[in-house]
């Protein structure tokens, strides 16, 4: 049995506006982890938000070495930001 790969989205609006990115991981069974919060997360918010997480969708938020260090099984980041 292989477990259920885990998604951290931090942008608070990824998928609102085309949400063919969100529905097609989901229709492959990742569990996506959202910020919930609405707005950019400060470090400490992204480590808790990352715990657990094989892969990292995160945008202007601050990926930093404490916030990796807190995902041993990470395996893929990708940033969504613009600019």
């Amino acid at each position: 049995m292989t477990n259920k790969v885990r998604a951290m989205v931090s942008p608070e609006q990824w998928g609102d506006v085309d949400p063919l990115p969100r529905t097609m991981l989901e229709d492959e069974g990742i569990e996506l982890i959202r910020n919930t919060k609405r707005r950019l997360l400060l470090e400490h918010e992204m480590v808790e938000l990352i715990q657990g997480c094989d892969v990292a969708i995160s945008g202007a938020e601050p990926t930093t070495r404490a916030v990796i260090d807190a995902a041993p099984d990470l395996r893929f980041i990708s940033k969504a930001s613009v600019g």
